[in-house]
């Protein structure tokens, strides 16, 4: 039995045409549809760590954890989900600074939370 010791010649493959047909225009749309959702997470993950590190409400160690989930995660869904709750949190947290200080005529002294000191 003889086995051949050299792989066939291999032909040179013609470049696709370039034209306007539905294959064409849906291959742009696909490459609309990851630009549009790689800018979408990006948003996504600036909003939710921007709402984490511009305040003392959130402790270091949710900072950290959070942003390692967030870098992690590549589902539209679940970052949209973790934004509102940030954003919801953060407003719970901020009304529980004014709530002490609500006088008898309705008037809230604003309180701004202790930064870290180093």
């Amino acid at each position: 039995m003889k086995t051949r010791t050299s792989s066939p010649p291999v032909r040179p493959v013609a470049a696709l045409p370039t034209s306007a047909g539905p294959l064409s225009r849906y291959l742009q749309q696909q490459a609309e549809a990851r630009i549009l959702r790689q800018d979408l997470l990006h948003a996504l993950r600036t909003g939710i760590l921007n709402a984490l590190a511009q305040t003392a409400l959130f402790s270091e160690a949710e900072r950290v954890r959070a942003s390692a989930s967030v870098h992690e995660c590549e589902q539209v869904a679940q970052l949209q989900r973790w934004y509102c709750n940030v954003h919801q949190l953060y407003q719970e947290r901020l009304a529980s600074l004014y709530l002490p200080y609500a006088g008898r005529l309705g008037l809230y002294a604003p309180v701004q939370p202790l930064m870290w000191i180093a």
